[in-house]
């Protein structure tokens, strides 16, 4: 399911989906909108996280050992993967991944931006139809004014 970013923290406040998909070039926002979804894990008593960088070299096959074992400290865990260039081996992993998804896990997944011809990609789609994904948008210039001044409201 498709949530815009300020849509994020009402839903995170009604229940925790497995997967949550985070993808746009606003670094920033990126990073908050991940804040507000491992600060809702916390509150719903998940406190183990698994941080994976996934570069040219990772081993996918890490996170699906981890996915579909039990941990020695939590019953639940959040795995917090980045991706900062995708690539067909990733693309493959996140279908296998897709397929072993749980409700004991969270899966946080922050992507570079996806273009339309990737959001109907086999592997983006299962994952979506599962959980959730938040599109981050750049900050249009003629909303820049109002942005700065909410922000600065709410700090």
């Amino acid at each position: 399911m498709k949530v815009r970013v300020d849509q994020l923290e009402q839903q995170l406040k009604k229940s925790l989906a497995p997967i949550y998909i985070i993808s746009g070039d606003e670094v920033l926002l990126c990073q908050e909108a991940a804040d507000a979804i491992r600060k809702a894990a916390l509150a719903h008593n998940i406190d183990e996280r698994l941080r994976f960088v996934a570069d040219a070299q990772f081993d996918w096959q890490d996170v699906i050992n981890e996915n579909n074992s039990l941990s020695l400290f939590s019953s639940r865990r959040v795995f917090d993967i980045q991706i900062d260039k995708m690539a067909e081996k990733h693309s493959k992993a996140l279908t296998q991944l897709g397929q072993s998804l749980s409700e004991d896990n969270v899966v946080l997944l922050t992507l570079p931006k996806v273009d339309t011809r990737t959001q109907k990609a086999k592997w983006f789609t299962q994952l979506e139809s599962k959980g959730i994904f938040v599109q981050i948008w750049p900050i249009d210039s003629n909303r820049l004014g109002a942005w700065v001044q909410q922000r600065a409201s709410s700090a």
